[in-house]
């Protein structure tokens, strides 16, 4: 298994070798569109799954799908360019920053992993980058795996509360964003009743340089709407949405299971915007699911 940075490094990273089983929920099925499935190169032994995380996290937020899900799956948690330790170049503009870039990026990183295709997972941010990955790369992508995103490009409104943010990173660095993601990113259940993992996010969420944080808004503020993106995504998708979130509520999947042509979304009792985290045995029992029964 892989647990590294893309970008400019590659690095390999131990992972926890904790594995536990998935704990049996009763299904709470949204809604299931398309029967089909996708054959996957034979010659691997399980199906590489890429997961990419959401901002301003890093691969961190994915440990308990590593330590579910490995025993089905070849899981890889790269770090987006700038996020988990992963180094920048000198004079590089992070103004320049684009999912575009951003999706190559993760091209490279399946190249010197030697992996043809897979399964592509994201997060918010990482579900973004995820869009652009298909309308680029389509022939590398087997499924899909979509958490608390949105198909939309921002607002007007959100692109200027990420203008200010930046601002803000400028003048203060990166501090403010532990009451972000505390307020933000988790949902009211977690807060109530998980402070310890409240106090994990928030702390990663101040751990990236200032610039990376910088470059990530840029690249978040002028993504391009993938809303006419959704109907050409041929391979499956599953979508898995917090029942708490109010950074891209359950309508946002609503949207897109409507515009996708082969698709199941399930919301995530008890989560906000990182339902896999939050309640990681609900989502892992899912995903495991899709792999084992839609990625074939």
């Amino acid at each position: 298994m892989i647990h590294a940075p893309y970008g400019y490094l590659l690095h390999n990273i131990r992972p926890d070798s904790c594995s536990r089983g998935l704990l049996a929920r009763q299904e709470s099925l949204f809604s299931l569109k398309g029967a089909k499935t996708m054959q996957l190169n034979p010659m691997r032994e399980k199906i590489p799954v890429v997961l990419v995380h959401a901002f301003p996290l890093d691969s961190r937020m994915w440990r308990e799908q590593v330590r579910a899900l490995s025993d089905i799956a070849d899981i890889h948690t790269p770090n987006v360019r700038g996020f988990g330790g992963n180094r920048l170049h000198e004079k590089e503009r992070v103004e320049d920053w684009t999912v575009g870039l951003f999706a190559f990026d993760l091209l490279q990183y399946l190249d010197k992993a030697g992996i043809d295709r897979a399964v592509l997972g994201g997060c918010s941010m990482g579900g973004y980058i995820a869009f652009e990955f298909w309308r680029r790369y389509p022939a590398r992508v087997a499924g899909m795996i979509l958490c608390d995103t949105r198909a939309e490009a921002d607002t007007p409104e959100a692109r200027e509360n990420r203008r200010q943010m930046i601002e803000r990173v400028r003048r203060e660095g990166t501090g403010f964003l532990a009451q972000f993601a505390s307020e933000k990113l988790v949902g009211k259940t977690t807060r109530e009743k998980n402070p310890g993992l409240v106090q994990a996010v928030a702390q990663w969420a101040t751990e990236a340089p200032a610039e990376t944080v910088i470059g990530a808004l840029h690249a978040l503020a002028s993504r391009p709407d993938s809303t006419d993106t959704l109907h050409t995504i041929s391979v499956p998708v599953l979508l898995l949405f917090g029942e708490e979130d109010i950074v891209t509520p359950p309508e946002c999947g609503e949207r897109m299971l409507n515009g996708l042509p082969n698709a199941r979304m399930h919301l995530v009792p008890a989560a906000g915007h990182l339902s896999p985290l939050e309640a990681p045995d609900y989502v892992n029992a899912h995903v495991a699911d899709f792999l084992r029964t839609t990625i074939v």
